[in-house]
């Protein structure tokens, strides 16, 4: 009998209890913005106005932000002077 894959959190990789992918609680909130940092994992809330010109200065532009989980390849705390981070967005519906 096959193994039936266990889904994942597609942010900070936690197993969930069904085979489908998923974004946990933890990582985002479809009434906020949420940044997830890969190298350090440290998760905070952004204000909008933040997110909005955080997004902005790196060439992305959103009317709602409700539901963005910003995951990124280095944050302020773990990243160097001269580092630029890779970032990918996703968005959770009700």
């Amino acid at each position: 009998m096959p193994k039936t894959r266990k889904g994942r959190c597609v942010i900070c990789g936690a197993t969930g209890s069904s085979s489908d992918d998923f974004i946990c609680d933890a990582c985002g909130s479809p009434f906020d913005t949420t940044l997830f940092c890969k190298r350090c994992h440290r998760r905070l809330q952004l204000d909008k106005k933040v997110a909005k010109e955080f997004l902005a200065s790196n060439g992305f532009f959103f009317d709602n932000l409700d539901g963005l989980v910003l995951k990124v390849s280095a944050c302020s705390r773990c990243m160097k002077e001269d580092e630029r981070a890779d970032i990918e967005i996703y968005r959770i519906k009700l």
